[in-house]
């Protein structure tokens, strides 16, 4: 890859980075009266990614295009731990905040080396949890 493909890369990973950390905020909060905010956080740094992606012309399947990148390595298992935990236990459906997350989602169970290896069942998600929610 080129010099700026991989400045790109650079930066994906930092917003994904950003992304766990808020969802892991909301997931482990103890005050209920700082959902709203940070839910809102989590749908603010989701636009955000859906806009670097469409800025770029990215169409697809993966993050950065066709091309399956360590922010699809590095995002994926947040995506999957996230759509089950977030429901369970903080109310907020991540999937129906953003098509592009349901989109990446589909693109990740698809990959042989990804689909039964790396997603977890639901159960499995909040049994892991717990301990950091409740």
């Amino acid at each position: 890859h080129d010099a700026h493909t991989r400045a790109l890369l650079r930066l994906m990973m930092s917003e994904v980075d950003t992304f766990l950390t808020v969802c892991n905020v909301l997931v482990t909060n103890k005050d209920p009266s700082l959902d709203s905010n940070l839910s809102e956080a989590i749908v603010s740094q989701l636009k955000y990614i859906e806009e670097l992606v469409a800025s770029h012309g990215f169409d697809g399947p993966y993050l950065l295009g066709h091309d399956f990148t360590m922010a699809d390595v590095f995002l994926a298992p947040i995506i999957n731990r996230f759509e089950h935990a977030l429901p369970a236990f903080r109310d907020f459906d991540l999937l129906g905040q953003s098509a592009l997350l349901v989109s990446l989602r589909d693109a990740y169970v698809s990959r042989p080396s990804f689909g039964k290896k790396v997603m977890l069942p639901k159960t499995e998600v909040v049994s892991a949890y717990e301990y950091k929610a409740r």
